[in-house]
């Protein structure tokens, strides 16, 4: 069994970064051995959370983000920390497809598509102050 490695990133969240977040993350989960479809999809994950990151907790104002991803033979775990304004995912109902198709919106199905990617979403609200997304993806023998 591989022992389990970690790895972090600090940074300030900002539209222009999400690409090095991206080649970050893909890098990381590729060195696994991890197909192609899956890696899409973790990396597709971390970028919508990390955008909703950038929007809603920060403004769109740069704000500190910390990124930390956990992989080991079975389980890549991603913990995204910031200081901004925290999540309620209980407040955002279920997207209704059809409506938001014919009204044309591009937006409203990030939380959705991140449940989709991953096996599992938390958001915790910490006691210094910080919010927590961890998103978890079960990963086949590499």
């Amino acid at each position: 069994m591989t022992p389990e490695r970690k790895f972090t990133l600090r940074f300030y969240g900002r539209i222009n970064f999400l690409k090095v977040i991206r080649d970050f993350v893909k890098e990381i989960v590729s060195l696994r051995g991890t197909d192609p479809i899956t890696v899409h999809a973790i990396v597709s994950a971390v970028d919508e959370a990390l955008a909703n990151v950038i929007h809603h907790a920060y403004g769109g104002e740069p704000g500190e983000v910390t990124l930390t991803t956990k992989v080991d033979d079975t389980k890549l775990s991603i913990v995204i920390r910031h200081r901004g304004k925290g999540f309620d995912p209980a407040s955002v109902p279920k997207p209704e497809l059809n409506r938001l198709a014919a009204e044309g919106r591009k937006g409203g199905l990030g939380l959705a598509f991140m449940r989709q990617f991953m096996d599992e979403v938390e958001f915790r609200d910490l006691d210094d102050g910080q919010h927590e997304c961890t998103l978890t993806k079960q990963l086949p023998p590499a």
